[in-house]
């Protein structure tokens, strides 16, 4: 599944960009929810391309932030032990933070 459309969304909604992928993030957990609910054993997410990191560092800094504090609440989501749920990151991860490659390196 791509995650594409947030700064479309914001725009259409009339909100700052920032709000527009806090949504697409809210929207994440709740397909994740989703698949638990319906036995989905194994899902893809394409969060980021490597175009994306062409963007603004004030922009990059917050989908940085917004990356990482979600999967930290990933990580310390009880289900995610106790249904032995497996999150890995794949792609070019050396581009990303290191405090993102942290926390995937953590959850894999």
């Amino acid at each position: 599944m791509v995650l594409d459309g947030n700064r479309r969304w914001a725009k259409r909604n009339l909100v700052m960009q920032k709000q527009g992928h806090f949504k697409g993030a809210d929207t994440v957990e709740n397909l994740l929810d989703w698949c638990e609910e319906f036995d989905i054993k194994i899902i893809t997410l394409y969060v980021l391309s490597a175009e994306n990191l062409d963007r603004k560092n004030e922009e990059l800094d917050y989908i940085y932030d917004l990356i990482k504090t979600r999967l930290e609440k990933l990580y310390n989501d009880p289900r995610i032990h106790k249904n032995e749920m497996r999150v890995k990151g794949i792609g070019r991860i050396e581009l990303l933070p290191d405090s993102i490659k942290d926390v995937l390196s953590r959850l894999d």
